[in-house]
């Protein structure tokens, strides 16, 4: 199958590194673009969830993909779901880890705009140095610091100035419910069960929204990072659902 993987904000295509290697000797062909402003394309003001959609679909194409199952995590998934919305004859599955497909509220949307203000002004050491630790359950920080540093260090990586964008592309994002309602693509909702972002709650109520077939499947020892946190049922949970898409075609 081909796959589409999408990584999350302060990210970089290298959070799929050991996963993709696994998916790829099974057989399957990947591929993991950069949406982290690296590209000058990504650090203007007009990026947009739809310019970063139609970006990954050219690169798609390019790798010779025309039909495709996607995974993405966190603003991942938020670009999974506008490549859903503009172009839902491409995708045979989409898969949110760790992901949302409501917008945000008003209070998130002034924080974003007020970090995309520091993230310009400030640039993102300080930033990053809370921001990626915070993103993991508790429990799991001591054990995966090592991961959390390589993190981090990845993350210095990208222009702040890409960051901001991002952060405003996030910020202005449409409500992706109406999505739920409407495409028969199968999805697979992938939540941490500790995760500080996406309460259980609001997870249960985007799956009752769902008119296709879908999968829903808690990390139940994750947060934010259950590709790090727990990797074997992450891996796991993405096979179980590429069967379950194909099976629903």
């Amino acid at each position: 199958m081909d796959i589409v993987l999408l990584h999350g904000f302060t990210e970089t295509p290298t959070i799929w590194k050991k996963l993709k290697e696994r998916l790829v000797s099974a057989g399957h062909r990947c591929f993991a673009p950069s949406l982290s402003g690296n590209n000058p394309d990504f650090q203007d003001s007009s990026l947009s969830m739809e310019s970063m959609a139609l970006s990954v679909m050219n690169g798609a194409k390019e790798a010779g993909m025309s039909h495709f199952t996607v995974f993405g995590h966190s603003m991942g998934g938020y670009v999974a779901l506008q490549m859903l919305r503009m172009f839902p004859n491409q995708l045979m599955g989409l898969g949110l880890l760790q992901s949302t497909a409501l917008s945000d509220g008003d209070e998130k949307k002034n924080n974003r705009t007020q970090l995309a203000k520091l993230l310009r002004e400030k640039g993102s050491g300080s930033f990053l140095n809370t921001f990626i630790p915070n993103l993991f359950a508790p429990a799991n920080v001591t054990q995966l610091q090592k991961v959390i540093d390589e993190l981090k260090q990845d993350a210095e990586t990208i222009p702040a100035i890409g960051l901001a964008a991002q952060t405003i592309a996030m910020r202005d994002r449409p409500n992706s419910l109406d999505l739920l309602t409407s495409t028969k693509t199968p999805l697979l909702f992938l939540p941490g069960r500790l995760d500080p972002l996406i309460s259980t709650e609001v997870i249960y109520a985007q799956a009752a929204h769902c008119k296709s077939s879908f999968q829903i499947d808690f990390l139940e020892n994750s947060g934010h990072m259950g590709i790090f946190e727990e990797y074997d049922r992450t891996l796991a949970a993405m096979n179980n659902f590429m069967d379950f898409a194909v099976f629903h075609q």
